[in-house]
């Protein structure tokens, strides 16, 4: 979380400070997996990936916040997009359900 603190203290727009959060997230959440997560660690490189994304914030400080922000809205879609299908499969199975225990399609 240090890099992040750090794009805080430098400026950096909340869109990229969200995505080095995310990649903070996402690398300790691969990495929660036994031995899996081991080799999760070694292919993400979280840090690396969050140094990479400010330096390219110093060098052009529009285009990365507005392509940090459009990545957002792109996940965050993704996100609701997912629990939509996942409420609606959960809906369709329980009426399943329903109708096998009392008979009726």
């Amino acid at each position: 979380l240090w890099g992040v603190w750090l794009a805080r203290r430098m400026g950096a727009p909340r869109a990229v400070q969200i995505r080095m959060l995310g990649n903070v997230a996402l690398d300790a959440a691969g990495g929660a997996v036994p031995v899996l997560g081991d080799l999760f660690d070694l292919a993400f490189r979280a840090h690396v990936r969050n140094r990479t994304l400010l330096e390219r914030w110093l060098a052009a400080p529009d285009k990365v916040g507005r392509a940090s922000t459009l990545g957002l809205v792109a996940v965050l879609a993704a996100v609701v997009a997912v629990l939509g299908l996942t409420l609606t499969l959960a809906v369709i199975a329980i009426r399943g359900i329903a109708g096998l225990l009392t008979g009726t399609p």
